[in-house]
């Protein structure tokens, strides 16, 4: 099952975009290699678990998608 959260606050009046990211809970295996990686701190791990926290943040570089040992991670 794949999960997306975003603790990015409130939109205002603007249309935010969805995030790209996408983490399928099922295969993770929360390594937090993922949060290490990602140049824009799109990720979160604690306490054994990771979260999408800056969704809109992410520049789709994949980072995460290759340095995912379990495949978990997908974008777009």
């Amino acid at each position: 099952m794949a999960l997306e959260f975003d603790n990015s606050g409130g939109a205002g009046d603007r249309e935010e975009k969805p995030s790209p990211v996408k983490i399928d809970y099922d295969l993770c295996e929360a390594t937090g290699v993922c949060e290490s990686v990602c140049p824009e701190d799109v990720l979160l791990h604690r306490e054994g678990f990771t979260q999408v926290v800056k969704g809109q943040a992410c520049t789709e570089c994949w980072i995460c998608v290759d340095n995912c040992v379990a495949s978990a991670i997908t974008i777009g």
